[in-house]
């Protein structure tokens, strides 16, 4: 199964010992945010039939290949605006951070800034993805008016529909506008190429 994590078949992944000159028929299922795209036997394509029935005339090697929904990745601020007159100091709301369209992520980190004259965050939720808890390393400076984020996954995860990956939460301090905004945004796949 070629990417790692990106889908099953039915049997699984194995060795076999089956009857000469017989069909042996393979499934492929594709796990969350990845589309079956076709086989590989021995090397060479082989189309992309669903199941397909190989000819066991020799040994041989088929391989599942996977793939993400074509888009774009693309992380933001969630809601991307809040327009609240009636929102005063001593006032909390909360944002999230939320990515779509990332195939096989290792390792998202971000710079979350805002107006310290204006807000202060109160906490930062690490939030699960397809059942997976990252590793977080958070430096925050409120008086600059930051949070840097850097989250590493266990496995390797691949969303194709918006998901969030962080909660905060921020206090008004003070009467006015902040931007919130994500700069030096990274993301990276399982071998350490830029997404």
């Amino acid at each position: 199964v070629s990417p790692l994590n990106s889908g099953t078949t039915n049997p699984s992944a194995g060795t076999y010992t089956v009857a000469q000159n017989s069909l042996f028929s393979i499934t492929a299922t594709p796990l969350t945010g990845y589309l079956f795209d076709h086989w590989t036997l021995d090397g060479s394509d082989a189309g992309n039939a669903n199941p397909i029935n190989v000819t066991m005339d020799a040994n041989h090697t088929l391989h599942a290949i996977f793939q993400p929904p074509a888009g774009i990745t693309k992380i933001y601020v969630d809601p991307p605006e809040i327009i609240d007159p009636t929102m005063l100091p001593c006032s909390s709301f909360t944002i999230n951070i939320t990515i779509n369209q990332a195939a096989d992520m290792k390792i998202c980190q971000f710079n979350f800034t805002y107006d310290p004259n204006i807000l202060s965050w109160v906490s930062i939720d690490i939030l699960k993805v397809q059942n997976q808890t990252p590793s977080p390393k958070v430096i925050s400076d409120d008086e600059a008016g930051y949070l840097w984020v850097k989250l590493t996954y266990p496995n390797p995860v691949t969303v194709a529909t918006p998901t969030a990956l962080v909660r905060i939460t921020l206090h008004v301090d003070a009467v006015g506008v902040s931007d919130l905004n994500l700069t030096d945004t990274s993301i990276t796949d399982s071998v350490g190429q830029p997404i």
